[in-house]
């Protein structure tokens, strides 16, 4: 039960529905009646200290909500105790306060000289008093000055940068010869040679250079040529032959297009990763250390080993073969896979 509700129940500020509401709460709750009781008490005190009774008296109406053990206490001669105390305290206080001081007049001190025939004491000097020692200041902490400021002068103005300048004009087909590599070397050459390189045909010479991507054409029946590599790689290109797009790089190895016509190639070992590599149409020849003799005319492409070992694949499912020392494979339309037969004779 909230005790604002209380005070208002017994001021009499509430509506009769909230009394009842009070009053049932009272009846289930007995620490409300204690405190109901305790409001109760104080209410009577003040009546009786004030000399003023409450018009309804509300011992009558709450009578029912103050425990047994409690009714039968003499709360009157309580209340008249603390009344005549009150009263009492009142008027002491009143008395202090009416009262004026008045100054008293006092009679100042009679010196009294030396008795008859002693002498008068002598004077007392009354020392100076010493003023208080002062305590000496601590010593200020000299801050140090500040550095002098150096006077910067300003920056010279900046340079200014020059236009870029124009584009250098594209190199001519000579000058980009130049910085093409040479892969290999003509050894020797017969007959109608011609060095293919793209639309500009010119006929080959002994001892002239091979550059990258560039070809060769043998024309005539009884024309060759002889191709060296600085690795010591032969290759013997027969009548009617052409060779395209040689090329040796160092990350990927040596590697050619045949389109028609016959060589026979003596291959040193070459270095794991970098194969050589002779293409046609249809197949693929991977040389890893080997002598042997490709040939391909139209559809066919034949792989003759005279030592070592040439893997042969085909182009349009990949199948492969290994063809062994004295032995050749043939790849073309209507042989299902590559395949290897027959038995050479040793050369």
């Amino acid at each position: 039960m909230n005790r604002d509700d209380l005070i208002a129940y017994v001021d009499g500020e509430l509506t009769p529905e909230e009394c009842r509401r009070v009053e049932q709460e009272l009846e289930r709750d007995p620490e409300s009646a204690e405190v109901l009781a305790a409001l109760l008490r104080q209410r009577l005190m003040l009546a009786e200290n004030f000399r003023t009774a409450p018009a309804v008296s509300p011992m009558k109406r709450f009578h029912r909500f103050v425990p047994r053990d409690r009714r039968a206490f003499p709360w009157g001669l309580l209340v008249a105790a603390a009344g005549f105390l009150f009263l009492v305290v009142g008027v002491s206080l009143w008395n202090s306060s009416g009262r004026t001081s008045k100054p008293v007049a006092r009679q100042a001190p009679v010196a009294k000289g030396p008795a008859a025939g002693q002498p008068p004491e002598p004077a007392r000097v009354k020392e100076p008093s010493l003023a208080p020692a002062v305590k000496a200041p601590a010593p200020r902490e000299e801050t140090p000055a500040p550095p002098p400021v150096e006077e910067t002068s300003p920056p010279p103005p900046a340079e200014k940068t020059p236009p870029p300048s124009p584009p250098r004009p594209a190199k001519t087909p000579d000058e980009a010869k130049i910085t093409i590599p040479a892969i290999a070397r003509l050894e020797r050459v017969q007959g109608d040679v011609t060095l293919l390189d793209g639309d500009r045909p010119t006929p080959a010479k002994p001892g002239q250079e091979v550059l990258e991507g560039q070809g060769l054409r043998v024309a005539g029946a009884k024309d060759s040529a002889i191709v060296i590599f600085p690795d010591k790689t032969r290759l013997e290109i027969g009548p009617n032959t052409a060779v395209s797009m040689i090329s040796a790089k160092p990350e990927t190895g040596k590697r050619l297009f045949l389109p028609e016509g016959t060589i026979d190639a003596d291959v040193p070992r070459q270095p794991v990763g970098r194969q050589m590599v002779f293409a046609t149409k249809n197949a693929e020849a991977m040389i890893l250390g080997t002598r042997f003799t490709i040939f391909c005319r139209g559809d066919l492409t034949e792989v003759e080993v005279k030592r070592g070992k040439v893997r042969l694949t085909r182009a349009d499912d990949r199948t492969s073969v290994d063809v062994e020392e004295n032995h050749f494979a043939i790849v073309r339309p209507g042989i299902g896979t590559c395949s290897q037969s027959g038995r050479l004779d040793a050369s």
